[in-house]
C-alpha cells in the first residue's frame, strides 16, 4: 500500500486542493520541474514552475503487465524547453516522475502517480511539443535474446566486431553551408580511397554546435566534396565545423570479408536456412 501521509485525509473530502507535478531529468543531467497549478510549489526543497504550461492525458494503471502509457502536450517555453533543444533529441527517452501534492500545503505529502521514461519528443511548427510516457513495464517489453540473422549483429568496431576503428577513421571540415542533408566538406587523406566505404559510415562532430553528436552517412562524393547524411544534423553547421567520419558496413558477410578481412568475428548465420526454405516444394 501506498504512503501517502497527510493526504488520506484530503482525499475524503468532496473538494480537494490538488495539484500535479512533474520532474523530468534528461540524459544529461539537466532537470525540469513544472506544475499544473497555476503558482510555483515548492515540494521538498524544490521549485515546481506554473510558468511551464503542459497538459496530460489521464493516467490509468492496471494489474496486468501491459505498458501503461500516457500523452505529454505542452508549448514551448524560451528559459526551459527550447525548439532547438528538442530537434537536437536532448529531451528523448528522458526520465519522468509525476505526482500529486496538496498545494496548499506541498509537504504533507505526496501521491506517485506515474515513472517512467518519455519516448522521441515531436515539436510542430506552431511550437507545440508532445511525447509519450511509457512507465516501467516498458523494460519488461525489451529484448533480452539474441535471434538467428543472415546479417551480422555487431557494430562496426565494437568488443565484438572488434575491427579497429582507427584505421578506417578521417578528419574533416565543413566548407560550406550546404543542405540539409548534403554537406558540402573537405575529408583528409583520401588519396587513393574508394568513396563507396563511407556509405553506412558515422560521423561524429568534434567542434561546432553538434559537437559530440552522431549521425549516419549514406553517401560521400569526394570529388565533389560532398557527404549527404541519413537525416539532418540537430544545428545547421557552420563554415570550419570539423569532424570525423569512419567507414561503414553493411553486415552482410561479403563485406566483412573483402572489405575488412574479419570474418572470423562475424555475428550473422547467413547459411542457416529461412522461413522461405519452409514454403519450398520438389519441382517436377
Amino acid at each position: 500500500m501506498k504512503d501517502i501521509g497527510g493526504l488520506a485525509d484530503l482525499l475524503e473530502q468532496e473538494v480537494t486542493t490538488l495539484a500535479t507535478c512533474w520532474r523530468l531529468e534528461r540524459r544529461d543531467g539537466f532537470v525540469i520541474r513544472a506544475t499544473d497549478h497555476d503558482h510555483d510549489l515548492t515540494v521538498d526543497g524544490e521549485t515546481y514552475a506554473a510558468r511551464t504550461g503542459y497538459t496530460r492525458s489521464a493516467l490509468a494503471t492496471t494489474g496486468a503487465l501491459s505498458v501503461d502509457n500516457a500523452d505529454l502536450d505542452g508549448v514551448l517555453s524560451t528559459d526551459t524547453i527550447t525548439a532547438e533543444d528538442i530537434r537536437a533529441g536532448l529531451y528523448d527517452h528522458a526520465e519522468l516522475r509525476v505526482f500529486a501534492v496538496d498545494w496548499q500545503d506541498p509537504d504533507a505529502g505526496r501521491i506517485n502517480l506515474r515513472r517512467g521514461w518519455i519516448g522521441d519528443v515531436t515539436l510542430s511548427r506552431e511550437g507545440h511539443w508532445h511525447t509519450s510516457l511509457r512507465g516501467m513495464t516498458q523494460a519488461l517489453a525489451q529484448n533480452i535474446i539474441e535471434s538467428y540473422t543472415p546479417n551480422c549483429r555487431a557494430d562496426l568496431g565494437d568488443n565484438r566486431c572488434k575491427v579497429d576503428l582507427s584505421e578506417w577513421t578521417h578528419t574533416g571540415v565543413i566548407l560550406g553551408p550546404g543542405t540539409d542533408l548534403t554537406l558540402e566538406a573537405s575529408i583528409s587523406d583520401t588519396d587513393g580511397v574508394d568513396a563507396s566505404i563511407f556509405e553506412h559510415g558515422v560521423l561524429t562532430w568534434t567542434s561546432g554546435q553538434n559537437e559530440g553528436k552522431v549521425i549516419e552517412v549514406t553517401a560521400v562524393d569526394l570529388e565533389k566534396d560532398t557527404i549527404t547524411l541519413a537525416f539532418p544534423p540537430s544545428y545547421t553547421p557552420a563554415a570550419g565545423d570539423e569532424f570525423e567520419i569512419y567507414a561503414g558496413c553493411d553486415k552482410r558477410l561479403e563485406t566483412c570479408r573483402d572489405r575488412f578481412d574479419n570474418v572470423l568475428n562475424f555475428r550473422g548465420e547467413p547459411f542457416i536456412p529461412g522461413n522461405d526454405s519452409l514454403m519450398e516444394y520438389p519441382d517436377g
